[in-house]
């Protein structure tokens, strides 16, 4: 969602909470490890500290 939509925000969490009961936990709590979990949090660290290190922007 584009930032500083607010019309966005709102469909989206209006989607969300009439439709918390048919997510399934296992597939947000997979989804959720993927993007924001240790490994691939520490991955994005280790590329911005490399890229800096290298003189080139992020």
């Amino acid at each position: 969602m584009p930032p500083d939509d607010e019309a966005a925000l709102e469909q989206a969490l209006t989607i969300l909470l009439t439709n918390s009961a048919t997510f399934a936990p296992d597939v947000l709590r997979a989804d959720a490890e993927k993007r924001c979990g240790y490994k691939p949090v520490g991955r994005q660290f280790i590329d911005l500290y490399a890229s800096i290190v290298a003189g080139s922007p992020h």
